[in-house]
């Protein structure tokens, strides 16, 4: 699932989570210029409540990550001009 195309500082689209399993893997590319890309969760089907889930990369790489959830989203924090970052959750 494509969380995230060339994203730059703040939160990405919210995604009802199709998968509902528990074990995934977090995969971040892209232009990172200082800039952390994270991933929260959501354990209602309206996104009110988000926690942040552990993951934290400032470069490109890929996190295994064990979780519920009904919605997802990708985070981009701080970072220089330039930020472009791209998100998968398989």
């Amino acid at each position: 699932m494509k969380l995230l195309t060339s994203g730059g500082n703040g939160s990405g689209a919210e995604f009802i989570n199709p998968f509902k399993s528990q074990f995934y893997t977090f995969f971040a590319d892209g232009t990172f210029a200082g800039a952390t890309v994270g991933l929260e969760i959501s354990p209602d089907a309206t996104g009110s409540r988000w926690f942040n889930t552990g993951i934290a990369l400032t470069s490109a790489g890929a996190q295994n990550a064990e979780f519920r959830a009904e919605r997802i989203r990708a985070v981009v924090t701080g970072g220089a001009g330039g930020v472009s970052i791209n998100v998968d959750l398989l």
